[in-house]
């Protein structure tokens, strides 16, 4: 994964998490009981370079999920990651350099390499890539978490 990688992501949606819950009647009206978290998926955009390189390597990740040609699936641990998602402050001061919220997506892998719109009208616009990730949780990281080495900072 390119160092760069976190430089070339242009927006990033902060994925949602909601209470499960089942109805149980225990006289009188219905009332609802959570028993777990979902989440949502994580929808990131990035900018791509004239090589395609990032393109290159979303695609070489998704073929390490599902082999292209065999069909066979891949290990969970050889293609999920961590990926923290961190919000600074717009003015320098008031934060320094730490982020004002940050959560970091646990057993990420990229579900969804989106299409990419090319065409003569649009002249030298900058060609974006959306990618959707799958996660198992998320956890808010902004106060100390850190991520193992290996693993992408967006």
């Amino acid at each position: 994964i390119p160092e760069d990688l976190q430089l070339m992501c242009e927006t990033v949606s902060l994925p949602t998490r909601s209470a499960a819950t089942n109805e149980q009647t225990m006289y009188g009206p219905v009332q609802s009981f959570p028993y777990r978290f979902t989440f949502t998926e994580a929808s990131l955009n990035f900018y791509l370079t004239e090589d395609f390189e990032i393109k290159k390597l979303f695609d070489e990740w998704q073929e390490k999920i599902i082999d292209p040609i065999s069909g066979d699936l891949g290990y969970f641990d050889d293609y999920k990651c961590q990926i923290k998602i961190s919000k600074y402050a717009s003015e320098h001061g008031s934060t320094g350099f730490s982020p004002n919220y940050a959560v970091t997506l646990i057993d990420a892998w990229p579900s969804i390499v989106g299409e990419i719109a090319m065409g003569h009208s649009l002249g030298t616009d900058i060609l974006r890539l959306p990618v959707t990730f799958q996660f198992r949780k998320w956890r808010d990281s902004t106060s100390g978490a850190t991520t193992s080495s290996g693993n992408p900072h967006l």
